[in-house]
């Protein structure tokens, strides 16, 4: 099935973060379960959010219609320098400059 790597890359980065969670000396204190899943879920729906555009994206791409093809061009334009670069990639660079780790936490 198409959907099983992501689901694989889905759950090893989940697992990787509860475990950064649990494991990280450089935390302080405990979260409430719901304060806690506040948090979590919403990473969940981001990461969701991020693979449903991309099948999208391949989706308008198998189409046949040349609106489509090229509309699924302007996805992929705004998908790479939207998600990929500036969520992904901008962020990332940030969140490891913080000293208090926060963002990364979140």
């Amino acid at each position: 099935e198409d959907h099983l790597p992501f689901f694989g890359l889905f759950y090893m980065t989940k697992v990787a973060e509860l475990a950064m969670y649990v494991f990280d000396p450089t935390i302080r204190g405990n979260l409430a379960f719901k304060d806690f899943m506040i948090r979590f879920v919403p990473s969940c729906l981001g990461y969701l959010d991020a693979y449903t555009d991309a099948t999208a994206i391949q989706i308008a791409n198998s189409c046949e219609d040349p609106f489509a093809q090229h509309l699924a061009a302007w996805m992929a334009g705004t998908y790479i320098a939207g998600v990929i670069i500036v969520q992904w990639v901008v962020v990332a660079c940030l969140t490891l400059t913080d000293p208090t780790h926060a963002c990364l936490m979140k």
